[in-house]
């Protein structure tokens, strides 16, 4: 069973009072158990709700923090209501640990209240369990064994009064598991702009009027090449589970900026940068950034399908001077 919405929000219900941290931190007072995750300084109170559930960086998570590697970290398990509440860890990836202990892969351990689960520069601590869920868990597993005994006892004794020609039941009740219910728009929204938050990004994610898209980052200021991809990583873990689209409405921009020095356009066009060298079109700029073309007064420089227009001041006649005699004394471009 797996369920829940991502980390690093928190589920927000469409009709809640509150942000989501303050109605996750609600829910965590009346009793549920929680996840208090914890990053770099900033913190947030997950009530992902009882089953099992992957936690990590890939977008096959049910749990996501941002930052980790895009791969589950580790299995969280929750059951029980109350004072018979438990909860349980198992190492999926490497490097997990519970409180000072070592978990290596595939290793089970289970947690008390107050428990501090150890991933990277990440601190996930449960909260919400009763403060003798060490000592209801192992009962309960106590139980589960018992019954499963008298499971067994009663299933030979069904088969033999089958032998001796007894009736067998014609149809065993079937059991089946109650759906998760599929996270709602509003909720998704919410978690993007947690999520988006904690990433240093700070974009909001809004729902159109007619409720078929999720746009971010609408009106935004344009970000740079890093910035983009802490937002596509965060896009992707959340993408899969969203009912509506998510559209990516923000902007790249080069921070190519003051960049230009000097520029000349005849007899070939070129620039010089900042930095001293001299670019032509088709060059590449700035890492990852080449130009596409210049004008007189503006450089648009291209990065996958995205394109930058950088406005610089027009060269002095003497600055054009001083070009021509840089350009002569150049032999490898």
């Amino acid at each position: 069973m797996r369920a829940g919405p991502a980390l690093p929000s928190i589920a927000a219900s469409s009709t809640g009072k509150g942000s989501p941290t303050q109605r996750a931190g609600a829910r965590a007072t009346a009793g549920e158990p929680s996840l208090r995750v914890t990053r770099g300084g900033r913190t947030s109170v997950l009530v992902p709700g009882k089953g099992t559930h992957l936690v990590g960086g890939g977008a096959e998570c049910d749990l996501v923090v941002v930052g980790l590697k895009a791969e589950p970290a580790f299995r969280l398990e929750l059951w029980g209501d109350g004072c018979q509440a438990g909860a349980a860890v198992e190492a999926i990836g490497a490097g997990i640990k519970v409180g000072t202990r070592d978990l290596s892969q595939g290793e089970r351990a289970i947690l008390a209240n107050g428990a501090v689960i150890h991933i990277a520069d990440v601190q996930c601590v449960i909260e919400g369990l009763p403060q003798n869920s060490t000592f209801v868990a192992r009962s309960s597993r106590r139980r589960i064994a018992a019954a499963g005994l008298l499971a067994l006892a009663g299933l030979l004794l069904v088969a033999s009064l089958s032998f001796e020609g007894a009736p067998a039941p014609s149809e065993w009740p079937s059991r089946r598991a109650s759906a998760e219910p599929r996270p709602t728009a509003a909720s998704i929204a919410a978690e993007l702009s947690e999520a988006t938050r904690l990433a240093g990004l700070n974009l909001l994610a809004e729902i159109t009027p007619d409720g078929t898209k999720i746009l971010v980052g609408e009106n935004a200021p344009p970000l740079d090449l890093a910035s983009q991809r802490r937002l596509a990583s965060i896009l992707s873990s959340i993408g899969g589970r969203s009912p509506v689209p998510l559209v990516d409405r923000t902007r790249l921009a080069s921070g190519l900026e003051g960049f230009v020095a000097a520029a000349g356009y005849s007899p070939v066009k070129f620039i010089v940068g900042r930095d001293g060298r001299r670019y032509r079109e088709g060059d590449a700029i700035s890492g990852e950034w080449r130009i596409e073309e210049i004008r007189p007064g503006q450089l648009v420089v291209a990065h996958g399908g995205e394109r930058d227009t950088v406005d610089f001041e027009q060269p002095e006649p003497r600055l054009k001077l001083n070009l021509a005699n840089v350009d002569s004394l150049e032999t490898g471009q």
